[in-house]
């Protein structure tokens, strides 16, 4: 079959870092097998040392064709070797052997409406790399051609039930188009072009209600006032609320259950009695902010990183049956957070490199919980709804 395929410029150089990897994809995660991928590892060629840890490193889920992962205390791949830091399957039968995800990962995308978007996930730390390399490294374009199997057996489809379920789905493709543009565009700061998307969020939400076939004409209607110089004007000249935007980041990492890995992190393990590394006064946290920023003195990075995070939260529809508000809030306040993050780091070390260093490691293992975990965008929402903040207004208030 043949597709357009959307593609971000950055995603044909990728290349594994296996060894040399420190924040492998073989830790942490339970990776799914199908059943039938596991009796294959059995009936092969392979040692019995492989044969007896295959025997021993699944159990049973709730779909009867599907086994996971068993993680020692660790918390890592029982067949990541420790000694060589490589996949034992690999080495004895190849590539060809690892489940699906194996196989695939870092490579990620959606089929809507014979579209493809393909791209490579920001949890992988070779992937942030090379978004993070240059201005255009995120940059999409666009081209026809037939895809092969394995790509197209790597990306979420929008089914025809899912489309029924959520009308707004048909228009995945236009919205994601005008949304991506909001955040790329270079004539303004990212935090400004993600308060522009949350309010044009809201009104696509608004019209959608009333008829889901006008959405490709308000996306036109919206589209020159998303570049409009005095609008963008406007709202970069609002003026921040830290004493609402802090408290409600510094609560979120707590409802979300990683304040405290999070907190030993930036602080290197180290147990400090009389400073919460997590939180930071309104009177201080504009000059630790500008001090993050510093270490990043090209605008493209964390533009890049946003634009990364985007495309690996499936949006505008991280989660299909919601609206587009909800979507594209959770996506903001997760920028936010994850920003908020960065000038935490920034305010406990001193050295640029290690701001540097420290972030990337948020970023990728953030990554991990709030683009691959299908339950944590409730919690957020559902979290920003108790604190009543789940408006345009709030919203933008959180990032700003």
């Amino acid at each position: 079959m043949s597709y357009t395929i959307k593609i971000p410029s950055y995603i044909n150089d990728f290349k594994c870092i296996g060894k040399e990897c420190e924040l492998h994809c073989c830790q942490v995660w339970g990776i799914d097998w199908y059943v039938s991928e596991v009796e294959r590892i059995k009936n092969s060629d392979c040692s019995q040392e492989l044969k007896d840890l295959v025997a021993r490193s699944f159990k049973k889920t709730e779909h009867d064709d599907i086994v996971r992962i068993i993680f020692g205390e660790d918390k890592d791949c029982p067949f990541h070797d420790k000694n060589d830091r490589l996949c034992m399957i690999q080495k004895e039968l190849g590539h060809d052997y690892l489940s699906h995800t194996c196989k695939t990962y870092p490579l990620a995308g959606t089929i809507n409406n014979g579209t493809i978007l393909r791209y490579r996930v920001i949890s992988c730390p070779a992937v942030y790399d090379l978004v993070t390399a240059s201005p255009d490294a995120c940059d999409v374009y666009t081209k026809a051609r037939k895809e092969d199997i394995t790509t197209v057996n790597s990306c979420f489809v929008d089914t025809e039930a899912d489309v029924s379920d959520n009308p707004v789905l048909m228009y995945r493709n236009e919205l994601f188009d005008f949304f991506y543009g909001i955040i790329s565009n270079k004539n303004t700061d990212i935090i400004t072009a993600l308060i522009s998307g949350i309010l044009a969020a809201s009104k696509i939400d608004e019209f959608a209600a009333k008829d889901v076939k006008r959405i490709p004409e308000v996306i036109k209607a919206l589209a020159p006032q998303m570049t409009n110089p005095a609008t963008l004007k406007s709202l970069q000249d609002i003026a921040p609320n830290l004493s609402v935007k802090l408290p409600v980041l510094k609560n979120l990492f707590s409802s979300l259950e990683i304040e405290v890995p999070f907190r030993k992190f930036i602080q290197n393990g180290e147990a400090t009695a009389d400073t919460d590394v997590l939180f930071i006064s309104p009177e201080q946290y504009n000059d630790y902010y500008k001090k993050f920023r510093s270490c990043f003195p090209k605008d493209y990075v964390i533009r890049n990183i946003v634009r990364a995070l985007y495309m690996d939260m499936q949006m505008p529809f991280i989660d299909k049956k919601d609206s587009i508000f909800a979507n594209y809030a959770y996506f903001a306040v997760c920028v936010a957070a994850i920003e908020y993050l960065g000038v935490c780091i920034a305010a406990s070390n001193d050295d640029e490199a290690a701001v540097r260093a420290k972030f990337k490691t948020i970023v990728c293992h953030l990554a991990r919980k709030l683009c691959h975990n299908t339950t944590t965008n409730k919690l957020v929402l559902d979290f920003i709804k108790s604190i009543n903040c789940y408006t345009p207004g709030y919203i933008s208030i959180i990032v700003k």
